[in-house]
């Protein structure tokens, strides 16, 4: 087993995402297909967020305004929900954008804490 912390790493994968595409994966530990994309917050655009939905075990995660060519991270995981099994379930990123280009690494965890 594969921990960071207190979290047991259930998966670790980088993408290079073309500007208007997405990635999708199955986090096979955690029974969840992942779709990871991104947009642009025209109203506020120098301010980077996040949200995720989940439906018919989908979960869809959106990076919104993360343009930092320097690049842009979580300083700490992220908790997304509960995995069947009642331990928490989170993740972590780190983004760098060249041109148009996306280069992303996510990692998701199961157990632990989560600020």
């Amino acid at each position: 087993m594969t921990t960071v912390g207190d979290r047991e790493v259930l998966f670790t994968q980088s993408f290079m995402i073309p500007g208007g595409e997405q990635a999708a994966f199955d986090v096979i530990k955690a029974g969840v297909k992942v779709i990871l994309r991104f947009a642009e917050n025209p109203i506020d655009p120098n301010k980077p967020a996040t949200s995720s939905t989940f439906a018919d075990n989908v979960l869809t995660i959106t990076l919104t305004d993360f343009r930092n060519q320097q690049g842009t991270a979580f300083k700490n995981p992220r908790k997304l929900g509960n995995l069947g099994d009642g331990r928490p379930f989170g993740f972590n990123v780190v983004h760098h954008l060249f041109g148009t280009l996306n280069f992303v690494t996510v990692q998701f965890y199961a157990g632990g804490d989560y600020l």
